[in-house]
């Protein structure tokens, strides 16, 4: 019994400095993330789906009785979208991915290079710079849109049963 309780102490003696290190490293990608304002995705996540959703709506020509409707049942989505994507909720599990994609000097090093000038300026241009990008991406798209749908109904009448 004495053994067990020695091997017992020595492991929770020995874990602890693990423990203190996997605080500090998480303590440091929390401050990271509060550096780039991460709690404000959830926030700006919700906007660009509901321009989203109203941009498909509009393409779809609804008419004003059914933007009622529309914007009817996006209030109730809404509503739901605001109660369970919501940052407390999401934090934990986006602390877990920093942390598996930085050490927690780079995670200090970055949140470092946030907070300076031009981390800040980088921060402020992403959202405009990523819609550009964006932009030029569709762009290209629709130049081979006619190419690539010839491939998909190539792949299509090849997986279509054959008589």
């Amino acid at each position: 019994m004495r053994t067990f309780a020695a091997f017992s102490l020595f492991f929770v003696v020995g874990a602890l400095p693990a423990m203190a290190d996997q605080a500090s490293h998480r303590a440091a990608v929390e401050d990271l993330l509060l550096s780039v304002k991460a709690d404000r995705v959830p926030e700006n996540y919700l906007q660009i789906l509901k321009a989203s959703f109203a941009q498909g709506f509009q393409k779809g020509g609804g008419t004003a009785a059914q933007s009622a409707v529309f914007d009817k049942y996006w209030s109730e989505a809404d509503a739901l979208l605001r109660t369970e994507l919501t940052w407390p909720k999401m934090k934990p599990e986006v602390v877990d991915i920093y942390a598996k994609a930085f050490t927690e000097e780079e995670a200090r090093t970055l949140t470092a290079f946030y907070r300076s000038p031009v981390g800040q300026k980088a921060l402020e241009q992403m959202p405009l710079l990523s819609q550009q990008t964006a932009e030029v991406g569709k762009a290209h798209l629709k130049a081979i849109q006619a190419q690539m749908q010839a491939i998909a109904d190539r792949m299509m009448a090849e997986l279509r049963p054959k008589p």
